[in-house]
């Protein structure tokens, strides 16, 4: 079991601290970016890990967000989701963080870490739905990229 998550959490570490990936909702200004990830615990059939986001602002009003379900994608593979409930107010033009617990699907990823490792190529998305302003609207972000370990072998040197 142990052979699995370290992968995975790996794969996961790479892909945030890497990736600098932030989700743009279009016109109303909201931006959603992965800033810290840790790995919880682990089961034959999930890995939770504890991710941090960082919601910003770049209106002239605060922005009420009720709570916010994000989708974790690797290589067009729905690997796991989390949700947060806790309601935050994001200042206008400003920034806050929120930390929710996302559950990967190790059995999603079992057949194909070991290609995924040996290939240093990563393609990943992330789809997040925010409940946010009067009404709870629902305010649709996504991030999709490409993060390729070789391109950081010349930074070891």
């Amino acid at each position: 079991m142990k052979s699995i998550v370290q992968p995975i959490a790996a794969i996961a570490l790479v892909l945030i601290f890497c990736s600098c990936a932030t989700m743009d909702s279009g016109p109303g200004g909201v931006q959603v970016s992965l800033v810290n990830l840790s790995a919880r615990e682990a089961t034959v059939f999930e890995t939770s890990m504890l991710f941090t986001v960082r919601l910003d602002n770049e209106g002239s009003e605060p922005l009420q967000v009720s709570g916010a379900v994000h989708k974790i994608y690797i290589n067009g593979s729905y690997i796991g989701q989390g949700m947060v409930s806790e309601a935050v107010e994001v200042p206008c033009l400003s920034s806050t963080t929120q930390t929710f617990t996302a559950h990967l699907r190790n059995w999603s990823m079992a057949s194909r870490i070991r290609t995924l490792i040996e290939s240093k190529r990563f393609e990943y998305r992330i789809d997040s739905v925010l409940y946010a302003g009067p009404g709870n609207r629902r305010m649709r972000v996504s991030n999709n990229g490409i993060l390729d370990l070789n391109d950081f072998k010349h930074a070891k040197q």
